[in-house]
C-alpha cells in the first residue's frame, strides 16, 4: 500500500527518501524521544531554556500550524524534532546555527530525505529571526513561522514574564556583566538586573504589537503575523504591558514576582520553570491572578 501521508503540500521532493513514510516518522519520533531524555537531565536544566520551554514551544508551534491549516502528521513530527533540537546548543555563540547543523547531521545519519532535513533546519534557523515571504507559503514556510511564533508567545504574557525573569542570564555575556556589577556594588547590580528585565519585556511587546526588524526593513506586526494567531499574541502582549507598568511604578505585586524569579536567573535548577511557577505562592492577590494565568498557559491555553 502506498504511504504518502508524510508529503508536504505544495513542496516538491527535490531528493526523495528511500525510507518509507511510516519508517521515517518512526525514526523522527525515536530521535525526539532521545532528545527529550537529554534535555531532562538535571545538569542540562537552565531555567528559561529547560524542558518546560521545550514543551511549551512544541505545543504553541502545533497550535500555530493548526490555525493556519498546515498541521498534518508529517508537519507535526517535524515540529517535534525541530523544537527538541532548538536550544540543544544554547551555550554556543550562534546556537541556532549550531543546532540546525546538528539536527541536519542527525537526520541524514538516519537516512531521512532532503525535504525533512531542509524543513527542520530552516525552522531552527528561523526560530529567533523573522523572514519575509511573499506569495503562497509551503508547509516548510509554515513550520518556520510556527517556531518563530512559538518562541515569541513563550516570552509574552503572564508566563512570559516569569520566563524572561528566570532566563535573564541564560546568555553567558549578560551573566558576566551582572557579576562584575555585583563586585562593584550589590545595589548597582540589582538595578542593572531590573533594567535588563524591563528592556527584554518591552522588546517582546514591540515585536508582538508594533513592528519587527527584518533585514533593513521595519515591518508592522499586524502585517507580518497571520490574522488567525494575532489576537492571541496581542492578548499576551497586553498582559506584559500591565506588568511592566506595575513594575516601573514599584507596585508590590509586580515587585514580588520580579524579585522571586529574577533570583533564579543564571542558576541551574533540578526543577523546571513550570514547576517553579507551580510552587510559587505569592502574597498579593494580583500576583496570584498573574500566576493563575501563567498556569493556564502551561496547561495548554493559548487563546
Amino acid at each position: 500500500m502506498k504511504m504518502d501521508v508524510w508529503r508536504e503540500r505544495n513542496v516538491p521532493e527535490t531528493k526523495p527518501s528511500k525510507v518509507p513514510a511510516g519508517v521515517r516518522i518512526a525514526l523522527i519520533r525515536r530521535m525526539y524521544s532521545f532528545l527529550r531524555r537529554k534535555i531532562r537531565q538535571p545538569k542540562n536544566i537552565v531555567v528559561g531554556h529547560d524542558f518546560s520551554h521545550h514543551k511549551n514551544i512544541t505545543r504553541a508551534a502545533k497550535w500555530y500550524l493548526e490555525k493556519v491549516g498546515a498541521l498534518n502528521l508529517h508537519t507535526e513530527v517535524q515540529a517535534e524534532l525541530a523544537t527538541a533540537m532548538l536550544d540543544s546548543m544554547k551555550n554556543e555563540p550562534r546556537h541556532g546555527e549550531s543546532a540546525a547543523k546538528n539536527a541536519a547531521r542527525l537526520m541524514e545519519y538516519h537516512g531521512l530525505g532532503q525535504s525533512d532535513v531542509s524543513a527542520v533546519k530552516n525552522a531552527i534557523l528561523s526560530h529567533n529571526r523573522a523572514k519575509l515571504k511573499t506569495g503562497p507559503k509551503s508547509n516548510e514556510d509554515h513550520l518556520a513561522d510556527a517556531l518563530y511564533f512559538a518562541n515569541r508567545i513563550n516570552a509574552l504574557g503572564c508566563y512570559g514574564v516569569f520566563r524572561c525573569a528566570a532566563g535573564l542570564f541564560d546568555e553567558p555575556e549578560r551573566l558576566r556583566l551582572f557579576k562584575e556589577a555585583q563586585r562593584k556594588s550589590p545595589e548597582a547590580a540589582k538595578q542593572l538586573r531590573q533594567r535588563l528585565f524591563i528592556d527584554d519585556l518591552k522588546l517582546q511587546i514591540r515585536i508582538a504589537v508594533d513592528y519587527l526588524d527584518i533585514g533593513n526593513q521595519k515591518v508592522k506586526s499586524r502585517e507580518y503575523y497571520p490574522p488567525e494567531v494575532l489576537p492571541a499574541l496581542e492578548a499576551r502582549a497586553k498582559e506584559t504591558m500591565v506588568f511592566v507598568e506595575a513594575l516601573e511604578h514599584r507596585q508590590p505585586w509586580a515587585v514580588e514576582i520580579a524579585d522571586k524569579f529574577l533570583g533564579f536567573a543564571g542558576k541551574p535548577y533540578k526543577l523546571e520553570l513550570n514547576e517553579l511557577i507551580a510552587r510559587f505562592f505569592p502574597e498579593y492577590r494580583e500576583a496570584k491572578r498573574f500566576k493563575g494565568k501563567a498556569m493556564d498557559f502551561i496547561g495548554g491555553e493559548i487563546e
